[in-house]
């Protein structure tokens, strides 16, 4: 049986989600100093490595390209 994340009380669902990310987003762009540029490099390794999975999510999501059809412009 697979539960649904609205059904347990430990998860939430994905607006919900999103607009906490949003939340601490707004958050962190406020509190934290704008001199504050560079991350640790344990983050930026972190950083990096999402990228790189959204990178590879994004492209296995792309239907494939129709054969015979170079460029539509």
């Amino acid at each position: 049986m697979t539960d649904r994340p609205a059904q347990r009380p430990d998860r939430i669902d994905a607006k919900t989600s999103k607009t906490v990310a949003d939340a601490i987003g707004v958050r962190l762009r406020t509190d934290v100093p704008a001199e504050m540029t560079e991350l640790p490099v344990r983050l930026q390794i972190l950083l990096d490595q999402l990228r790189a999975q959204d990178a590879t999510a994004e492209e296995a999501s792309r239907p494939p390209p129709v054969s015979g059809i170079s460029n539509w412009s």
